[in-house]
């Protein structure tokens, strides 16, 4: 069987879940399709930074950056946040490319996967990076012919291609699962997934 994977390597949420979603396929033989889902960036927001609308803004990321943080202590990891709005165009390119070369399967594809998200997040690699993204992938192929023009010429349009069969499949947001048609959005899902597996149902 096989498990769809929507990730963006910008996300913190996708990468508190790479973990537990390898742990899962390891402990229950599931193949991971690893699928790049580049995220539209929210409007930047204009105006006076102190108004109600601003602070209540800056209160819910507050929020959700320390409940990231302590669902990462759980893991035993420490996410470095970026000090801008981190923009992974490059390392989700670099998925979709090595996916061309190998097809989805491939453990190179799982090992690049792993590697560019601890990077990433320990504060090791910036995910626009051409130049780390081409490293990291010659670590894994030993080669990364044609990915300058892959990345000028294919890879936006092959990106978009992604998201919008990521939302045609029901998956709206990063990480995304899609098991035998049904989709689910975020880890918290994984636990249901792991059920239907185990029942060897189709659908949830």
């Amino acid at each position: 069987m096989e498990l769809v994977v929507y990730v963006d390597f910008g996300s913190p949420q996708a990468r508190l879940a790479l973990n537990p979603t390898r742990r899962l396929a390891k402990e229950t033989g599931i193949a991971l399709d690893w699928r790049p889902m580049s995220r539209k960036p929210r409007p930047h927001r204009t105006g006076d930074t102190r108004s109600k609308g601003a602070r209540h803004a800056r209160i819910r990321a507050e929020y959700r950056r320390r409940e990231e943080s302590f669902y990462a202590e759980q893991q035993g990891l420490s996410l470095v946040y970026p000090d801008a709005k981190r923009e992974s165009f490059a390392a989700n390119a670099g998925l979709a490319w090595l996916r061309r070369q190998h097809g989805p399967f491939e453990p190179e594809i799982d090992a690049y996967v792993a590697g560019v998200f601890e990077r990433v997040w320990r504060g090791a690699m910036d995910p626009c990076d051409r130049k780390a993204v081409r490293a990291a992938i010659a670590a894994e192929h030993g080669f990364a012919e044609g990915l300058d023009a892959w990345f000028d010429e294919q890879a936006e349009a092959h990106l978009e291609s992604y998201r919008q069969q990521a939302l045609e499949q029901g998956v709206v947001d990063v990480p995304g699962y899609v098991l035998n048609g049904e989709p689910f959005v975020g880890r918290a899902n994984l636990p249901i997934i792991r059920s239907l597996l185990a029942d060897g149902r189709n659908t949830a």
